[in-house]
């Protein structure tokens, strides 16, 4: 009996605690939301997960090669980028007919026509910055892993105690 009641209260305390340390976690997460993608976009527009589905221009007999896209590229003196050794992923989908320049490290990411070579759209991928440096791993990442790892299995020890709590009632009255 005393292990049974030492239990439900443990579990309340347990949950109690971890659904606060949850709760402090969402918080940061939201002001981060918020705060972080003006200061770190260097002034550029926020971009989507999502690659453009058309391009503007009428198709060409053949894509330009990738030699031809760099030097379009860099010929349109595209914003948030000075030289090419800044690009450290370059991407082409052949069925949309698209290359895409990325600046891996700071989030920044260009789609460029492959057929005329002109910029569709390019910004700073806000989404793909929270959820690799969020929880305060833009400060440094050994801030933000812990945290990562910590949020994770405390939330499945949350939903193991709310478990226990919400069965409780019925357990005790089964006896």
């Amino acid at each position: 009996m005393k292990l049974k009641q030492w239990l439900l209260h443990g579990s309340r305390k347990l949950h109690r605690w971890i659904g606060l340390y949850i709760v402090v976690l969402t918080l940061i997460w939201v002001v981060e939301a918020i705060a972080l993608p003006p200061i770190f976009s260097a002034g550029l527009p926020g971009i989507d997960n999502n690659i453009p589905v058309e391009t503007t221009t009428k198709k060409a007999d053949s894509p330009l090669s990738l030699e031809q896209a760099m030097q379009a590229f860099m010929a349109q003196h595209p914003k948030g980028i000075q030289s090419f050794d800044e690009v450290d992923e370059i991407d082409y989908f052949p069925g949309m007919d698209i290359y895409r320049f990325e600046n891996t490290k700071r989030f920044f990411q260009w789609y460029l026509d492959a057929r005329d070579g002109s910029l569709i759209k390019y910004g700073f991928n806000a989404s793909q910055f929270l959820e690799q440096q969020g929880f305060l791993g833009w400060l440094h990442p050994w801030i933000g892993n812990p945290i990562k790892l910590s949020s994770t299995l405390l939330t499945l020890i949350l939903v193991g105690s709310g478990f226990v709590l919400f069965l409780s009632p019925f357990l005790a009255r089964a006896k």
